[in-house]
């Protein structure tokens, strides 16, 4: 259960209606001109054997079965860290852990000076949001939690 009382299974159909109707009402496509829709779905400590796109029983993820059907399923992808925050920026930036140097270790002190990092993303590193936005898109970012948070970068 969240702070609110929703059930975790309901707050995450929620999150991906809202990304989907957040991506058809950001989308922008000049005359003339079509780009793709782009709408990344990631969701956190997820076993992939609990989602019938993967393999699992088809009842329990219908909507995010139907939302794989009609885009990009990555079949074979791998992290790049264990932590959710290094592994997102990676995401974000195409650079490994070493180079963007963001990591939610910062929240351990030790960790922190022994590492030399402060946690965010250095101003001079684009993210794919930056380079889709020089091409024109709209875009935009939602999450329910803190090591995805815009104080990482």
């Amino acid at each position: 259960m969240l702070k609110r009382g929703i059930p975790r299974a309901a707050a995450a159909l929620l999150l991906v209606a809202v990304l989907v109707l957040a991506a058809r009402l950001l989308r922008i496509v000049p005359a003339g001109r079509h780009r793709p829709l782009i709408v990344l779905f990631s969701v956190d400590t997820l076993r992939a054997d609990r989602l019938g796109c993967y393999g699992g029983p088809p009842a329990m993820s219908p909507r995010i079965d139907a939302f794989a059907r009609d885009g990009v399923q990555f079949m074979d992808a791998v992290s790049q860290a264990p932590s959710t925050t290094s592994s997102h920026m990676s995401l974000f930036t195409g650079l490994l852990p070493p180079v963007h140097r963001v990591s939610n270790w910062v929240l351990l002190e030790q960790a922190r000076r022994q590492f030399a990092i402060d946690g965010s993303l250095a101003p001079g590193i684009p993210t794919l949001a930056q380079h889709l936005r020089e091409r024109g898109y709209r875009t935009g970012g939602w999450h329910n939690g803190g090591h995805v948070a815009a104080s990482f970068g």
